[in-house]
């Protein structure tokens, strides 16, 4: 789970910030690609260039735009070549309510810091290599309605001087009232995750591992929050990623299911942010 945001210590020696404008309209319209005016703090134009160079996570980023009401924002950080290299894509919320925005965008950011710190911890505690060691991560939206917006992600990291890496799952969930992150217990009544924890053993077995004998790491999956802190929603189901050795040996990778909402509509918490699902037909039809 994305921790609360806190001040920025970045140590980029510079980083690029790419922006694209994705715009979703409320209740579920087909997204479209807009041209938007974006502007990061602090700023520095590149000569012949689209890119914008700062040297950390924008604090702030605003987009001017004409009819809409909720939208994706997609920023790519980009480090120097050199030891530590860094590369990463992930979403900023545009809404109507500035202080919502902020509240969720806040949060991605501070979990970006986290993984670039214990990234760059690691780093100044490996070998030295001539190659650099890397950090990539990939994080989109699966779900962007007026009520909710839910992402997800891999990231995969490389360690040059001891020759070791792994990859792992993001899944992030914000109600759009308020801005506040949702962990897996927010989404189920009681906050129960054992239906969870069922249906994720079943679809990892039958979709992804093919025999219950590759599921060398049975632990990986109580109904704990710990296990289940890379969980997301789709319009269809709730989607739950594994880090790799999680569950699985390490070719495995890291392995995620998507369960239909038809297999937990009696567990699962089908108000607030899951109420434009319900009303749409799509919770209460099954998998």
């Amino acid at each position: 789970m994305i921790e609360p945001s806190r001040a920025h210590h970045s140590r980029f020696r510079r980083s690029t910030v790419l922006a694209m404008v994705l715009i979703a309209g409320c209740g579920g319209t087909t997204p479209t690609t807009t041209t938007a005016a974006v502007t990061t703090s602090p700023p520095t134009t590149v000569a012949e260039s689209t890119t914008t160079v700062t040297t950390a996570i924008p604090e702030t980023t605003t987009t001017t735009m004409e009819s809409v009401t909720i939208g994706i924002l997609f920023l790519q950080i980009v480090e120097d070549p050199g030891p530590g290299d860094v590369d990463i894509s992930y979403p900023h919320l545009v809404h109507p309510d500035s202080a919502i925005a902020n509240r969720v965008n806040a949060q991605i950011d501070s979990a970006i810091r986290d993984l670039i710190e214990d990234f760059q911890e690691g780093v100044a505690a490996d070998t030295t290599s001539e190659t650099a060691s890397t950090l990539v991560v990939q994080a989109a939206p699966e779900l962007l309605n007026d009520a909710v917006i839910s992402v997800s992600g891999i990231t995969s990291d490389f360690y040059a001087g001891s020759d070791t890496g792994s990859t792992g799952r993001l899944g992030w969930v914000f109600a759009l009232d308020t801005g506040a992150q949702l962990s897996a217990g927010d989404l189920f009544i009681g906050g129960d995750l054992e239906r969870l924890a069922e249906s994720a053993r079943e679809h990892l077995i039958a979709d992804v591992l093919g025999s219950e004998s590759l599921l060398i790491a049975p632990d990986g999956l109580l109904p704990d929050a710990a296990n289940f802190d890379a969980v997301w929603l789709t319009s269809t189901g709730v989607g739950v990623g594994f880090d790799q050795f999680q569950v699985a040996a390490a070719d495995v990778g890291n392995p995620a299911v998507l369960i239909p909402f038809g297999e937990l509509r009696d567990v699962i918490n089908a108000v607030g942010i899951l109420e434009p699902l319900e009303s749409g037909s799509t919770l209460p039809e099954g998998p």
